[in-house]
C-alpha cells in the first residue's frame, strides 16, 4: 500500500519562509566573517611613508596596535624609522608589536652574509639582477640568507652610474662590498612629475603661510651671503599637488619662499632637527624632507637651474654645513 503526502498551503508557505530565512541567515553570517577578515599587517616601507608623508608619529603607533607590524626591528631599520621622523614612544611601541628576530645563520644552515657599505645611501642593491632592497641612509645593507657561490652585486641610485662587482660567498661567512657612487655626467632624461608650471594648491601644511604675511630676514644687505636652491615642495598628496620656489638658507635661518605667493617659511637653523633623502615617500623622483623640531615635516625636490630633477646631495650637505655653523 502507497501513501501519497500532500502539503497544505498553509504548510507549504510555512516551509517556504523557513527556508527562506536560513538562506538569508547564511548569506549575512558569510558577508560578516568576510567583513571580520583581518586586514595585512604593516610593512617597513609603509610605516615610513606614513611618516615621511607628515603623519604623526602617534598616529602610526596606534595602526600599528590596530594591524600589527609584520617586519623586524633591526638596528638598520630602527636608523630608517628615525630618519622618517619616528620618536622614542614610537619606537619603543614598534619592538613590542614586531616578530621575533630569525635565528642568526651559522656555517650550518648554508647560509652566508654580505654586507653591503656605499656613499652615497639610499642606492638599490642587485644581486644577480634580482633587487634585495635598499641601503640605509648611512650606506648599509645586510644580507644574511644568500647561497654560498660567485654573485653578482649591483648598486644603482638615480643621479650616479652604476657600480657592479663580483663576489665569492662562503658559506657561515661574511664578505663586504664598499663602494662610492659616481655622479653622472648625463642629467636624467626621465619625466619628473613635479617639474613644469606650478599646480594649483590645494593643500598646504600648518606652518605655512602666505608669502606677505612677514618679512624675510634673509634679504637685505645681507642677501649675498644667501644660498639660493631651486625645488618643488609638495603638498603632501604624493606629488600631485605642489608648488615651485626657493630654499634659502643663510645668516643663521632658513626659509622657503614659493613663486606663486602661496607658501613659505622662515625659521632659526637650530629649530631644524634633521634634512634626510626620503625612503620611500617619492623617493624615485630623488625626494628629500626637512624635520623641523616643533613645526612639522616638508618634503622637496631638488631642482637645477634648468627646473629639471637633480639628486638632493648638495642641497642637504648645504644645510648640514649651515647647522654646523660653517
Amino acid at each position: 500500500m502507497r501513501f501519497a503526502f500532500r502539503w497544505s498551503r498553509p504548510y507549504l508557505a510555512t516551509f517556504l519562509a523557513t527556508a527562506s530565512a536560513l538562506i538569508l541567515c547564511a548569506a549575512i553570517c558569510i558577508e560578516s566573517a568576510e567583513a571580520q577578515k583581518p586586514r595585512k599587517a604593516l610593512q617597513r616601507d609603509q610605516v615610513i611613508e606614513l611618516l615621511e608623508s607628515g603623519v604623526a608619529p602617534a598616529r602610526v603607533a596606534e595602526l600599528g596596535r590596530e594591524y600589527g607590524i609584520a617586519f623586524e626591528i633591526t638596528d638598520e631599520v630602527e636608523s630608517q624609522l628615525r630618519d622618517a621622523g619616528a620618536t622614542e614612544e614610537l619606537l619603543a611601541r614598534l619592538h613590542q608589536l614586531a616578530p621575533r628576530p630569525a635565528t642568526p645563520p651559522s656555517a650550518t644552515t648554508g647560509a652566508a652574509v654580505l654586507l653591503i657599505e656605499v656613499t652615497p645611501g639610499g642606492a638599490q642593491a642587485y644581486i644577480d639582477d634580482e633587487p634585495v632592497g635598499t641601503t640605509s641612509s648611512e650606506g648599509r645593507l645586510k644580507l644574511t640568507k644568500l647561497a654560498p657561490g660567485a654573485h653578482r652585486v649591483r648598486l644603482s641610485l638615480r643621479g650616479f652610474h652604476d657600480y657592479e662587482q663580483s663576489v665569492q660567498l662562503v658559506a657561515g661567512q661574511m664578505v663586504t662590498v664598499t663602494a662610492s657612487l659616481q655622479s653622472s655626467a648625463v642629467a636624467s632624461s626621465s619625466p619628473n612629475p613635479l617639474a613644469g608650471p606650478a599646480a594649483a594648491a590645494s593643500q598646504s601644511p600648518p606652518a605655512m603661510g602666505s608669502a606677505g604675511d612677514s618679512p624675510n630676514p634673509l634679504a637685505g644687505a645681507a642677501a649675498a651671503s644667501v644660498a639660493r636652491f631651486p625645488v618643488n615642495h609638495d603638498h603632501g598628496s604624493g606629488g600631485t599637488t605642489y608648488c615651485v620656489g626657493e630654499l634659502l638658507l643663510g645668516n643663521g635661518r632658513i626659509a622657503f619662499r614659493a613663486a606663486n605667493g602661496v607658501h613659505f617659511f622662515d625659521h632659526p637653523l637650530s629649530e631644524v632637527k634633521g634634512a634626510k633623502k626620503n625612503a620611500v615617500y617619492l623617493a624615485l623622483l630623488g625626494a628629500f624632507h626637512i624635520r623641523f623640531k616643533e613645526k612639522g615635516n616638508y618634503n622637496f625636490v631638488s631642482l637645477n637651474a634648468a627646473g629639471q630633477l637633480q639628486p638632493p646631495d648638495e642641497l642637504l650637505a648645504a644645510i648640514e654645513r649651515a647647522m654646523a655653523g660653517e
